[in-house]
């Protein structure tokens, strides 16, 4: 963070967001109008004039802020606010917490943002408050997640005192889409393309389906950038081209599903359940029935071969195995995929090339994804959650039995079947990846990815590992621990280890619960096995049974409502 300088009234570990927002530098504040004045209402009180507001992340606490910051800055305040710096202090900087102390005494108000954050690493955040609320003391506007003020700051004195809490809630779909249109200009100047009303509103339409564990607005405005990201780096658009509502669909790794009274989102000639001009009919020996969905790695088909039985087939983008190398080691990734033993497992049954395009052939699977089934049907306790991960650590022993990693373990790639579970999508992410001309580029879904991804380390077994305690919180809580907003933000959370298990230790079983948290060490090799994880979780101690793997998919599947 860069600090203003020392002056009266400022100070070395503050930036002045009021001067900001006279400079120009603060962008406009769409849809928070109302949060804004609520702001401005504690701030006025005699009593209690320092507002704490909660709200999860990415949900919009800095933008209403920069909302006052702006209001400030036109005179658009009561008397006693105008002409007040709007500083926001790093309290975690090396001699901050005696910089505070003095600051406390100047005519401003005093921004600390994420102040449980500051408390869970040690900083002394009830001595540094200590002078809120003395007679001329400065205000201050502090911010946390609920959980983190739940568990780290509801049993200070000072914030029961002299704190009055302001909740910031999810903005709706429709919020979402009028915000994005409030930053519309400087995403097209950015990026240099257009941007058309229909990627605004399925931005903010899939975010909200499928990106869950994140908040609106900011998943959506993550999703718009993303996919005019990737629009350019795949060069397909020059300069003054067009963002669509297929190109936010293409860079999302999920099913593309019908908007409601839109046309679906995804190829304007073809929607799910329907096959397009620009579809094939056959695929090998397999006739085509209809689309599944598209993701950022292909499409998926439903097809049916000459026995009239039915397979899923994923068509990969022809950019990803450009080149020799590219292709040979599809071909090796997916021939250890076919070798992985099916349990709990939806089974690799060929892969080949139609023309220069690749596809994968698998079984097909008729059952909602694990986020599906959480989003409409919420978070798994109790034996239903002890069942999910013993018979989604049963599919990753038998897919690292088989000598490959699967990379991309999430929520979306766990399919409830009624017949059991099924982990989709092994030995796909890699070579799906292959082509990438991204620099830096990772595989994965960085709310699910090991430290060591992001690292560019070597990624083995132990990433998988991360991947699904990672999930299991995610299965237990409606949230992954490390939180899903932007990459940075989720980086800097999984290397330093700081996690959110929200309500997980009480709705998990004391095995689970010992094993997530091992499963979630920054060091890979501190990580237990996933065979290690599944003895633990079915009570069999160090000695593993012979079937172990058999146990656990019949453990697993003992009761397959998964509702």
């Amino acid at each position: 963070m860069k600090h203003d300088v020392s002056e009266q009234g400022e100070s070395p570990f503050a930036v002045d967001l009021t001067a900001r927002a006279r400079a120009g530098q603060v962008g406009p504040v769409v849809g928070r109008e109302a949060e804004v004045r609520r702001l401005i209402e504690i701030l006025v009180r005699r009593d209690r004039a320092n507002p704490l507001v909660v709200g999860e992340r990415g949900v919009g606490k800095t933008s209403v802020i920069e909302g006052l910051a702006l209001r400030i800055a036109s005179g658009d305040v009561p008397a006693g606010l105008r002409d007040v710096r709007l500083l926001v202090f790093d309290l975690a900087a090396i001699g901050a917490v005696r910089e505070l102390e003095r600051l406390l005494t100047q005519p401003v108000i005093v921004v600390l943002d994420d102040l449980h954050t500051m408390a869970a690493r040690g900083v002394p955040v009830a001595s540094a408050l200590g002078a809120v609320g003395s007679p001329g003391a400065a205000r201050v506007i502090a911010t946390a997640t609920p959980v983190g003020e739940r568990e780290r700051l509801a049993g200070l004195p000072v914030l029961r005192r002299h704190f009055h809490r302001m909740d910031v809630a999810e903005a709706s779909v429709g919020d979402t889409t009028a915000v994005l249109r409030g930053l519309r200009s400087r995403l097209e100047e950015h990026h240099g393309i257009v941007i058309t009303d229909a990627a605004l509103e399925a931005a903010a339409t899939l975010a909200d389906r499928h990106l869950t564990g994140r908040f609106l607005p900011e998943k959506a405005v993550d999703l718009v950038e993303e996919a005019a990201a990737r629009l350019l780096v795949d060069g397909l658009a020059e300069d003054g081209g067009a963002l669509g509502a297929d190109d936010v669909a293409r860079a999302l790794d999920v099913p593309v599903e019908r908007l409601e009274g839109r046309e679906a989102v995804g190829r304007e000639d073809a929607t799910p359940g329907t096959l397009g001009p620009g579809d094939p009919v056959r695929i090998g020996a397999h006739r085509v029935l209809r689309r599944l969905g598209q993701g950022g790695q292909g499409v998926v088909y439903l097809a049916e071969d000459g026995r009239g039985e039915r397979v899923a087939i994923k068509v990969l983008h022809a950019a990803s195995l450009g080149d020799a190398r590219a292709r040979e080691r599809f071909v090796r990734e997916i021939e250890a995929a076919r070798r992985v033993a099916s349990f709990c497992t939806a089974r690799v049954l060929e892969a080949a090339f139609e023309g220069e395009v690749p596809y994968v052939v698998s079984e097909y699977v008729e059952g909602p994804s694990l986020r599906q089934a959480v989003t409409a049907g919420g978070p798994r306790a109790g034996g239903a959650l002890d069942r999910l991960a013993i018979g989604t650590i049963t599919a990753l022993a038998a897919i690292a039995e088989a000598g490959i990693v699967h990379r991309d373990f999430k929520p979306d790639n766990v399919l409830l079947a009624a017949d059991g579970l099924r982990v989709i999508d092994f030995g796909i992410a890699r070579v799906a990846n292959a082509g990438s001309s991204v620099t830096g580029h990772v595989i994965g879904t960085p709310a699910y990815m090991a430290p060591e991804q992001f690292e560019g380390g070597a990624v083995g077994p132990p990433a998988d590992v991360y991947a699904w305690a990672c999930a299991m919180v995610y299965a237990a809580t409606g949230r992954p621990p490390h939180g899903a907003d932007s990459i940075p933000q989720i980086m800097y959370r999984k290397l330093r280890g700081e996690a959110e298990f929200g309500e997980f230790a009480g709705r998990a079983s004391g095995a689970l619960a010992a094993m997530v948290e091992r499963g979630l060490s920054r060091d890979p090799g501190v990580r237990p096995a996933a065979k290690d994880i599944l003895l633990s979780l079915i009570g069999h101690g160090d000695v593993a049974p012979t079937g172990l793997l058999a146990e656990g998919a019949a453990i697993a599947t003992r009761v397959t409502d998964w509702s």
